[in-house]
């Protein structure tokens, strides 16, 4: 009688185990409440209408905003820290397929409803992506957290600012289609997977998308150290400014006249400041300027933003600072760090008649820029970069070498003509 009481015991305690584990694991990856899992199924904005959206906002680690998207009348602008502050053209796709997926957006299970999983299913502040979405009265119409958690990583989770509930993200486009999970969902249109990426511009994003280059006045390339592919050596790595200034306009109005604006005049021809060496002519010195270091600061375009330590980058200084200084005296600086090892993987779109494919993949070689905008470092392409990367002797007149003097030759002497029968 012993052993059947003693096995029941056992078989007893291992069903309790079971229970135990399967209901703390419960708890550790679903475990909810009747209230949140009344959600469970339904749109998890409530009352969303694309027609009400004025903006949205996305926001990275630390509460940085990384993307503001607005509607300017029927199109949508950015406004980044490369845009430095500025609302540049948005990419319309890429805001079409946030508003879809709002849209779209359901809450599925309960992923957790306990404060400390949130790290876990990255909806939190270390690791996941806040999104806010303002209506055109001027009120939040969702605030949420988006992540892809290491519980599953083809799953993407949300949860309501505010809220310790975190369900699993679900995009269902209409009533009859199954639910889809994972890849096509809200993660990847706000960008988790593809952390500080560029998608959100248009084609030509540029580094320095806010700068007036018709209103500078000096440009000041100082150098700290050689270039990382070592074209610019020890010596000639020095500082230089160039300057120019603005010429009295060639028609002041009458003193009766009132002026729209006031009117100014051309600039001057660039020059370097301070220099005693002999200058290339200014007409050589402003073309360089113009169409070398300035047309390369106009053409950098965004490859990837890329926030890892800067002296990895080489940004703990640059081994170049290029400070850019308005009429107004406002500075923008550009500091160049180290060249990247790899070959950076773009996509550019084929819009010529003809075109088989519409995206063509592009490999760029690249360098790690800062700018005084943001906190946030870039990666640029290589050949605005070797355009910019001008060193004060590249201004100067070349040194004139000393003439060598060719050693005289002394004129050689006639032989002797002789005469036959004459001295025989």
């Amino acid at each position: 009688m012993k052993l059947p009481i003693l096995g029941a015991l056992c078989l007893a305690l291992i069903v309790l185990l079971a229970l135990t584990f399967v209901g703390g694991r419960e708890e550790r990856l679903g475990g909810a409440d009747a209230s949140a899992q009344s959600k469970v199924g339904k749109k998890f904005i409530d009352g969303y209408e694309e027609s009400r959206v004025a903006s949205i906002a996305i926001t990275g680690a630390e509460g940085k905003i990384d993307y503001h998207l607005a509607l300017a009348g029927s199109k949508w602008t950015v406004t980044t820290p490369a845009s430095g502050g500025d609302p540049v053209p948005a990419n319309q796709a890429e805001v079409r397929k946030i508003l879809d997926s709002l849209a779209a957006l359901h809450a599925g299970r309960v992923a957790s409803s306990a404060k400390e999983h949130h790290g876990k299913l990255g909806v939190d502040g270390a690791t996941g992506r806040r999104v806010v979405v303002r209506g055109t009265d001027g009120k939040n119409l969702a605030d949420f957290w988006c992540g892809k958690g290491a519980v599953d990583l083809k799953a993407a989770y949300v949860r309501a600012e505010g809220s310790d509930v975190a369900y699993q993200a679900v995009e269902t486009t209409t009533d009859e289609a199954p639910a889809k999970v994972g890849e096509n969902s809200i993660a990847s249109a706000v960008g988790v997977t593809q952390s500080h990426d560029t998608r959100f511009f248009e084609n030509d994003a540029r580094l320095l998308s806010g700068v007036k280059y018709e209103d500078l006045r000096e440009a000041r390339l100082e150098w700290r150290r050689p270039d990382p592919k070592g074209e610019v050596k020890e010596e000639e790595a020095k500082p230089f400014t160039l300057r120019r200034e603005r010429k009295a306009p060639a028609d002041v109005p009458k003193p009766d006249e009132v002026a729209a604006a006031p009117k100014k005049g051309d600039w001057s021809a660039w020059k370097m400041a301070d220099e005693t060496r002999d200058v290339r002519a200014d007409s050589d010195v402003s073309s360089l300027v113009e169409n070398s270091i300035l047309n390369g600061l106009k053409w950098m375009k965004l490859l990837k933003y890329d926030d890892a330590k800067l002296a990895e980058q080489g940004l703990a200084p640059g081994w170049l600072r290029v400070v850019l200084v308005a009429e107004s005296g406002a500075e923008t600086t550009v500091e160049f760090g180290a060249r990247l090892t790899e070959k950076v993987v773009a996509w550019s779109e084929n819009t010529w008649e003809g075109a088989t494919e519409r995206w063509s993949k592009v490999e760029h070689d690249g360098y790690f820029v800062r700018t005084s905008a943001t906190d946030h470092v870039f990666v640029v392409e290589e050949w605005p970069v070797n355009s910019v990367r001008k060193k004060r002797e590249d201004l100067l007149k070349p040194k004139e070498e000393p003439k060598k003097e060719e050693p005289k030759k002394e004129p050689e002497k006639e032989p002797e003509k002789k005469f036959p029968g004459l001295g025989d």
